[in-house]
C-alpha cells in the first residue's frame, strides 16, 4: 500500500513527466497546425493612407495631399495535388505518437525506479534491524567478557577482540542508516517532495514477492514504449521524405479577394467603393542550385539514422 501511495504522487509530481507532457503538448499543437493545412486561410485588413507626390512640371508646385481608405478580406487555399500537406500531416501524426510513447517510457522509467528505491529502502530497513540486534548481542557479549577479565577468566586481549566487534557492528549500523536516508531522499526526488519533509516509516512485515514467469513472448518487446517511440519516428521521417519530394513539385493555390477602397472616409461603404479579385496560381521553382534535392537527401539520411535506432 506504501509503495502503490507514492506510485499515485509520481503521476502529478515528478518534473521530469512534466516536462514530458510538456512536450507531448508541443507535438499535439504542430499536428494541429499541420492538419489546419488543409483548409483555407482568411484574412481581414482595414487601412487609411495619406500620400502626396511632386507634380510633373517645376513650376505648377506640390500636388495636394490624398487620403485613402480600404476595408477588406483575402483567401488563399492550396490544392494538394502533389500530397505535400497530406505527408507533413502522416509526419506529424507520427511525431505525436512518438512523444505520447516517449510520455511513457518517462512514466515507466518513474516507476521502475521509484520502485527500486523503495525496496532497497526496506532492505535497508531489515538491514538496520538485524545489525541492531547485533548491536545489543556485541554489547552484552563485551559486557559478559570484562566480567570475566574482572574475575581473571578472560585476557585483555579478550576485551579488546569484543570492543572492535561492538564497535564495527555499530559502524555498519551507522552506515545503514546512512543508505536508508539515501534512498528516502531519492523517492522524495521522484514524487516532488523535498527531501527534508519527506519520510517513510519503518515497516516490520514481510514484502511480498512477485512470482515472474522464466519464459515470455518476444511479442512483449513492441509494448516497450521506447521501441514504440522508434517505430513512430521511422514512420514520420518516412513521411518527411514524401513531403520533401513533393515540395519540387508547383504548387498550385486559388486566391480570392474582396472589400471597399476610397479616398473619403464617408463613401467607404458603398456601391462605387467596391472591388473584388478572384483566380488561381501556379508557383514553381526553376532554379534553386540543388536546395530542394538537399532537402530531400537531408530526409532520406534522417530516415536512416531512424530506422537504425529502431
Amino acid at each position: 500500500p506504501v509503495l502503490d501511495a507514492l506510485q499515485a504522487r509520481v503521476e502529478i509530481s515528478n518534473q521530469n513527466l512534466r516536462a514530458a507532457e510538456a512536450r507531448y503538448r508541443q507535438a499535439q499543437a504542430l499536428a494541429d497546425g499541420a492538419r489546419a493545412s488543409w483548409f483555407p486561410t482568411l484574412n481581414a485588413t482595414v487601412g487609411a493612407t495619406r500620400s502626396a507626390t511632386a507634380a510633373a512640371t517645376a513650376t505648377a508646385g506640390s500636388a495636394p495631399p490624398k487620403n485613402s481608405f480600404s476595408l477588406g478580406a483575402t483567401a488563399s487555399w492550396e490544392a494538394d495535388v502533389w500530397g505535400r500537406i497530406a505527408r507533413n500531416v502522416e509526419a506529424a501524426d507520427a511525431r505525436l505518437e512518438a512523444s505520447e510513447a516517449d510520455l511513457a517510457a518517462a512514466r515507466l522509467s518513474a516507476q521502475a525506479a521509484l520502485a527500486q528505491s523503495y525496496f532497497q529502502l526496506r532492505a535497508a530497513d531489515r538491514q538496520k534491524q538485524l545489525l541492531d540486534a547485533a548491536v545489543v548481542a556485541y554489547a552484552r557479549s563485551l559486557q559478559l567478557t570484562q566480567n570475566r577479565y574482572a574475575a581473571g577468566v578472560a585476557g585483555k586481549a579478550d576485551v579488546a577482540q569484543a570492543e572492535s566487534q561492538l564497535r564495527s557492528a555499530r559502524a555498519s549500523a551507522l552506515d545503514a542508516s546512512l543508505s536508508r536516508s539515501q534512498y528516502e531522499h531519492a523517492i522524495a526526488v521522484l514524487v516532488g517532495q523535498v527531501p527534508a519533509g519527506f519520510a517513510i516509516a519503518v515497516v516490520d512485515a514481510p514484502l511480498p514477492t512477485a512470482q515472474v514467469p522464466v519464459v515470455l513472448p518476444s511479442t512483449l518487446l513492441e509494448r516497450r514504449p521506447d521501441i514504440a517511440a522508434a517505430e513512430r519516428r521511422v514512420a514520420a521521417a518516412n513521411s518527411a521524405i514524401g513531403a520533401a519530394q513533393a515540395a519540387r513539385f508547383p504548387v498550385l493555390g486559388l486566391s480570392a479577394s474582396a472589400g471597399f477602397r476610397r479616398s473619403d472616409l464617408v463613401d467607404l461603404l458603398t456601391v462605387p467603393s467596391r472591388y473584388w479579385s478572384l483566380g488561381p496560381s501556379l508557383a514553381a521553382a526553376i532554379f534553386d542550385a540543388g536546395a530542394k534535392k538537399a532537402v530531400v537527401g537531408q530526409a532520406a539520411a534522417s530516415w536512416e539514422e531512424s530506422v537504425a535506432t529502431y
